[in-house]
């Protein structure tokens, strides 16, 4: 809800489109599975839900089953590992490219064979939220579509370990985002409420929870 309170020009985005997809629908009933399913009508709720997950440093942790090798370091079974998968994002970028190639040849072989899982590094800072980066246009036709591998990003963990709810998790998220979007836009709050800091225990919960709620009837 930061993110959104601080972006009201992303707000209205979505809120827009939003409308447009959902016009047939009753507006006194819940979103429902079917409505949040569709990328192809709400690219950009797609997009906001990325965005809204790559910034907030969410902080996935495992446990080394068995000994393994990071960047030439051997980790022993039983190992607690915390993946700042935000670091990882946030570095993840054309203008370090130079400093990630360095670190190839202490890589593994499946790290060097994987890469970054077929996404790009970020040409655009990634210190912004910028929904619009998870969004491809089409040159010809215009068309703009939600692009899931547009860059480095994987709030949920990879591979096999990866997170077994994320499914669910971003369903969910997209129907309250959504939900909250269609009926509120959020005025930014003072800045001595507005803090982007955090504690960090099994999930990373915000100091500040603050948000100022406007119907969009009064907005206008």
């Amino acid at each position: 809800m930061k993110f959104l309170a601080e972006n009201p020009q992303v707000q209205q985005i979505l809120h827009s489109e939003l409308l447009s997809a959902l016009e047939d629908a009753p507006q006194d009933r819940p979103l429902t599975f079917d409505d949040m399913t569709s990328a192809d009508k709400t690219p950009y709720l797609e997009a906001v839900v990325a965005e809204v997950l790559r910034c907030a440093q969410v902080a996935p942790a495992s446990k080394a089953t068995e000994p393994i090798e990071v960047l030439g370091r051997t980790l022993p079974a039983g190992t607690n590992i915390l993946w700042c998968q935000h670091i990882a994002s946030n570095n993840a970028t054309v203008f370090n490219e130079d400093k990630i190639r360095a670190l190839d040849e202490v890589r593994s072989e499946t790290s060097r064979k994987n890469g970054m899982g077929g996404r790009s590094l970020w040409n655009i800072p990634t210190d912004k939220f910028e929904p619009d980066r998870w969004i491809k246009v089409d040159e010809t036709t215009g068309r703009r579509a939600f692009d899931s591998k547009a860059g480095y990003s994987f709030p949920f963990g990879v591979g096999l370990r990866s997170c077994a709810g994320k499914q669910l998790a971003t369903l969910e998220l997209k129907i309250f985002i959504a939900t909250l979007n269609l009926s509120f836009f959020l005025e930014e709050v003072p800045k001595e409420l507005s803090s982007h800091r955090a504690k960090i225990e099994l999930t990373r919960s915000p100091v500040q929870a603050y948000v100022a709620p406007r119907p969009w009837a009064k907005t206008e």
